[in-house]
């Protein structure tokens, strides 16, 4: 413990990577890259003592993140760690075979991911190209860092860099700590935003469909890939003045052309899709220099009736995002309880982000070989830089890489659609929606609660009662339908540990979600559980 500076818990963001990460180890979820392009010179050795610098003076940089044995998982910030950065000098290759072997390099580091227990949970590889060219591929786990901070930490890098090449001390950055934030939020109060998202999520029991066949029931698709479009200038110009002439941003714009398409693809007109908020609430002081994770996910409901006018839709649907700010740190787990979904059934499968940070211009990041994962179906992230760049990452086993180019197209053609004229009824985009949601299958009557009859039922049983906190458990009752999420998941996983005295894979106790199915199953077989 002589290495041990501070412990502390997980932001509701973290505790959904963390059980995610778990779940899904081989996936590369929550593993993110970056590759950096730097053409004027190098000093190697300058390099990495800047980001030890950084290091050393960030508490979340030094963090790893424990849970087996614990009854929540918590941050463990560590008083030393040694930056690892890999050194290849790659002069006098051909171009094509420095592309090829860096893009080779890059998937071979995002197959050994990290050991989340053994910090630091980034890493950094530093090719020379040429006498003045050098590319960098820098990795870390997004349980560390949020967009935002990705810009903070590059211009500390680049600050340091400067001052240490000019034999100065680097002024370190008056910021506050990670955990500064994490008090802030156990301070919140959730009754408000009990009501509110209540209330939001009221009557929605069908989730948005997707034009992709359901999950596995294995999980998460290890494949992984990202791809974009860049708008033209013209048309950026277009989203910015018709945004500006009708009182929205663009990224409400793009907000409301997901939900259109959405609404399209579904024959719906009541869609909910989830948003990852920056979390940097004004009242926390100092909150936008803060270095860690401070976002969260949540979801976004959208009513798109074809007689409603563009800009008033747009309008009120600007106005709902900036109330979801009120309410922006509910964790995800609680607002999921409080749907009219069962737990079990997702509540949203598409993801929207727009990354907006600012970094050193000393370097440039590439969005060519730029590695990032969500768990989420389809992950849509926005940027302006300068124009407006729209990147979908999937899973190739759900969608084809034409699927995916075409929904970006269509995205690019609703937008270019949009701003023609304001005051236009969605239905001239969207076409004619259904009133209702599809139908749904009736209801069916659970039946009479089937205690355990095996000695190993009974045990599980008897596990899923203590974690669960309640007094009868039947072996075809579902873990989620009893109150169980993720966090419970990660605590059951560890009591059946103890108890067993083996590994359960949580992607088995995903798939395994009765005490009967649990009890048959073979561990890292969790397909045996979708054919019980």
């Amino acid at each position: 413990m002589s290495n041990v500076e501070d412990i502390y818990p997980l932001s509701p963001a973290q505790q959904g990577m963390l059980f995610y990460t778990l779940s899904a180890p081989e996936s590369g979820v929550y593993f993110e890259q970056f590759p950096l392009a730097y053409e004027e010179g190098l000093d190697p050795d300058v390099f990495a003592a800047a980001w030890q610098q950084v290091v050393d003076r960030n508490p979340i940089l030094r963090s790893s993140f424990l849970w087996e044995g614990l009854e929540s998982p918590v941050q463990v910030v560590h008083r030393k760690v040694q930056v690892m950065i890999e050194r290849h000098d790659w002069r006098g290759r051909p171009a094509e075979e420095q592309q090829r072997d860096l893009a080779a390099y890059a998937e071979e580091d995002r197959r050994r991911g990290f050991d989340l227990a053994r910090p630091p949970l980034l890493r950094l590889a530093l090719f020379r190209f040429g006498e003045t060219s050098y590319r960098v591929i820098w990795s870390h786990h997004h349980l560390l860092l949020d967009g935002w901070s990705v810009g903070l930490m590059m211009n500390d890098v680049f600050a340091a860099y400067r001052a240490i090449s000019q034999g100065r001390g680097a002024q370190p950055s008056a910021r506050p700590p990670f955990k500064a934030f994490i008090n802030w939020l156990r301070q919140r109060d959730t009754a408000s935003s009990e009501a509110y998202w209540r209330r939001v999520l009221a009557g929605f029991r069908r989730p948005t469909p997707l034009m992709a066949p359901p999950v596995s029931e294995a999980g998460l698709d290890p494949g992984y890939e990202l791809r974009l479009i860049r708008l033209s200038p013209d048309l950026t110009d277009r989203l910015r003045a018709f945004a500006q002439r009708n009182r929205v941003t663009v990224v409400t714009l793009i907000y409301g052309a997901w939900a259109l398409y959405l609404a399209r693809t579904g024959g719906e007109r009541d869609v909910v899709f989830g948003t990852t908020i920056s979390g940097r609430s004004p009242s926390l002081p100092g909150v936008d220099s803060i270095m860690g994770c401070l976002i969260n996910t949540l979801p976004v409901r959208v009513q798109a009736d074809p007689g409603a006018e563009l800009a008033l839709w747009l309008q009120a649907l600007q106005k709902s995002l900036v109330e979801l700010r009120q309410h922006e740190h509910t964790p995800l787990v609680d607002v999921l309880g409080w749907s009219d979904l069962p737990r079990r059934v997702p509540l949203f499968d598409s993801l929207v982000i727009f990354e907006s940070f600012t970094a050193d211009a000393s370097f440039v990041m590439s969005h060519t070989g730029f590695f990032q994962r969500s768990h989420y179906a389809l992950t849509l992230v926005s940027s302006l830089d300068p124009v407006v760049t729209l990147r979908l990452g999937y899973e190739p086993g759900r969608f084809s890489e034409d699927l995916v180019f075409r929904i970006l197209r269509d995205l690019e053609f609703l937008l270019a659609a949009m701003v023609e004229d304001p005051a236009q009824p969605l239905g001239a985009l969207v076409g004619e929606l259904a009133a209702e949601p599809l139908a749904e299958a009736e209801p069916q009557e659970p039946g009479p609660r089937i205690p355990p009859r095996t000695d190993r039922e009974k045990a599980i049983a008897g596990i899923w009662r203590q974690v669960l906190g309640i007094e009868e458990v039947g072996v075809e009752d579902d873990f989620f339908d009893l109150g169980g999420h993720s966090l419970l998941l990660l605590r059951m996983a560890d009591k059946v540990r103890s108890a067993a005295g083996k590994e359960l894979p949580l992607d088995l106790l995903l798939s395994c979600r009765t005490v009967a199915s649990l009890a048959e199953a073979e561990p890292r077989r969790p397909a045996e559980c979708a054919r019980s």
